[in-house]
């Protein structure tokens, strides 16, 4: 198969399964007890008639496969309606929040790839010894503490005792130097998970390399030990590596909740998050999808990077 028709095919698969996935999240959010009528009117109750015109305004008094029928037809048209709670188009939400998330996912891959990578190297490198043994211990901590305690733990050392960086927002938009700012902690508490799992997935890797005997030709030939392990061996131990980071970045796009909810962030997650909370369906339904496009482009980038890795790849 060409790489035209792979991508084709691809990109032809990510229809079925995200329809699969709002269709899901459709129903499920409607098994929720309350609705966004109740939000909006407090739980306490209200005027009958004014529920009742509140539900057929917004087409919660329909059988809920009626109301799942309009919802294709609304996004095949590629209209994501208005949020019920906050009376407001959905589309300017999510694009107001869309690049403080993407900008967490992106700092959070790029800390856990210059933490995780060389920490793998150089365990793999000095295997066996107190240089190895730290390292993996290190990253067993850091797959084994949860990301809120870090988040919170981060705060108090470098937004508390020692202040140099703000602990909760994103930014003035109109600089970017504060943006980074308020991005360091945040990455780095997303980064961290990853980072663990990133030094033991090319420790692993790195080790199946290293024992390989075109490794040792090279070594014999006299090739220096840098460029045997960064331009051979990590060469070829790549392709786990870049399969991890491609997986993180999809799960980073998704999983920035409880980051964005822990430094105050007005990403999709929180706005996802809200959505849930005020049984606005409207907006879990868009936040999901356009999350849920995100992963699935991540993956088909991941999987095109093999190729370029490894030119025996062929789809």
């Amino acid at each position: 198969m060409s790489l035209k028709r792979y991508v084709a095919s691809r990109l032809l698969q990510v229809i079925p399964t995200v329809i699969a996935i709002v269709t899901i999240v459709f129903f499920m959010v409607r098994f929720l007890p309350g609705s966004p009528i109740n939000v909006m009117l407090g739980y306490a109750g209200g005027n009958e008639v004014v529920i009742e015109r509140l539900k057929e305004l917004y087409g919660l008094n329909r059988p809920v496969w009626k109301q799942y029928l309009t919802f294709l037809w609304q996004y095949a048209q590629l209209d994501f309606g208005y949020s019920i709670v906050r009376s407001r188009p959905i589309v300017p939400m999510i694009e107001a929040r869309i690049p403080h998330t993407i900008l967490l996912a992106l700092g959070g891959t790029i800390i856990a790839v210059i933490i995780g990578v060389p920490a793998g190297i150089v365990s793999a490198v000095n295997r066996d010894t107190w240089v190895d043994d730290s390292v993996m211990i290190t990253a067993l901590l850091g797959v084994s503490t949860p990301s809120f305690w870090i988040g919170l733990m981060l705060i108090l050392v470098f937004a508390v005792w020692v202040p140099i960086f703000p602990a909760t927002g994103t930014g003035s938009l109109s600089s970017p130097v504060d943006i980074l700012l308020h991005l360091v902690l945040p990455a780095i508490t997303l980064g961290t998970f990853s980072a663990s799992l990133i030094a033991r997935i090319t420790r692993s890797s790195m080790l199946d390399v290293l024992d390989s005997s075109y490794i040792q030709a090279a070594k014999a030939r006299g090739i220096g030990e840098r460029t045997v392990v960064y331009k051979h061996a990590f060469m070829n131990a790549s392709i786990p590596v870049v399969t991890i980071v491609g997986l993180f970045l999809g799960e980073a796009i998704a999983g920035t909740i409880v980051i964005e909810v822990v430094f105050a962030r007005t990403g999709i997650g929180r706005l996802l998050l809200d959505g849930i909370y005020s049984r606005d369906y409207p907006v879990v339904q868009a936040t999901v999808l356009v999350i849920a496009v995100g992963y699935t482009l991540v993956n088909l980038v991941t999987d095109l990077t093999y190729a370029w890795l490894d030119p025996r790849i062929r789809y």
